[in-house]
């Protein structure tokens, strides 16, 4: 209860709670929230981010409880649709491309570059998922730096995807977290807007965090950085799709104010 107390009572800044299963984080969450309010942050300027709408759902539950209804709880990708509607960004909804459509833009790819080859079509969206996701780069920004036969050949199928999504006029659910951060980054006055729209951003499972989603969540904590990240190193479930101990246990490498706080006691078991 100490630990939980001292989490909750942190600084207005940057903090940090590792907190393994069953140890009270949604309850940390909350008490946190609740406690933002106390000091004077309105409840409609508090940003809640989680990786699913299950998980979102159950957090704006748990808050209404606690009588703080107006407090946003979302997932990553729906506060990027959300900045890229605002924008008149969005492009129809994501629809999956088929197996088949994936096949023929892969054996084009495949025909069109010099020794080019075959990328399967489960390694070409990860590969291409990768590359927003990951590495953030825009099909052009891919194509200048693709060296080898394999690079050339997936930055030929990168562009005939985009273009193929362009076409039927829609964009993939990477999307919404690729374009909504490469607008901030590359828009001012679009960034100013929603640095100001959260007074305080929190975010739970912050071992599971993409890159993309973990730059999201940066920019619009900046300037003042009143941040709570919540995850445990020993939970880190996503390896396979970019995610990194490495971002919660560097994490005061980042923010050298950080404090952090650990939930030791299991109350499950």
């Amino acid at each position: 209860q100490l630990a939980v107390r001292a989490a909750v009572m942190s600084h207005d800044g940057v903090v940090q709670v590792i907190a393994p299963a069953g140890s009270g984080k949604t309850t940390v969450l909350v008490a946190r929230v609740r406690e933002l309010v106390a000091r004077g942050v309105p409840s409609n300027r508090i940003l809640c981010c989680t990786f699913n709408r299950a998980a979102a759902a159950e957090l704006q539950a748990r808050m209404g409880q606690a009588g703080i209804e107006s407090v946003e709880a979302t997932t990553f990708h729906a506060i990027g649709r959300k900045i890229l509607k605002e924008a008149d960004l969005l492009r129809g909804e994501p629809i999956p491309l088929s197996f088949g459509h994936w096949r023929r833009l892969a054996k084009q790819a495949m025909d069109e570059t010099p020794d080019g080859v075959w990328i399967d079509v489960p390694s070409a969206k990860d590969q291409i998922s990768d590359l927003k996701l990951g590495r953030m780069l825009t099909v052009d920004e891919f194509a200048q730096i693709a060296t080898s036969p394999s690079e050339l050949t997936l930055a030929e199928l990168y562009r005939l995807y985009e273009a193929a999504l362009a076409e039927q006029e829609r964009m993939d659910f990477d999307d919404f977290i690729f374009l909504a951060v490469r607008l901030l980054q590359g828009d001012a006055e679009t960034r100013r807007l929603w640095q100001g729209e959260f007074t305080a951003v929190l975010v739970d499972e912050y071992q599971d965090i993409e890159p993309a989603q973990e730059l999201l969540v940066q920019i619009l904590a900046a300037p003042d950085d009143l941040l709570l990240c919540v995850g445990d190193e020993d939970q880190c479930l996503y390896a396979w799709r970019r995610a990194s101990v490495e971002r919660v246990i560097e994490l005061d490498q980042l923010y050298p104010g950080l404090e952090r706080h650990a939930l030791a006691r299991n109350y499950r078991c």
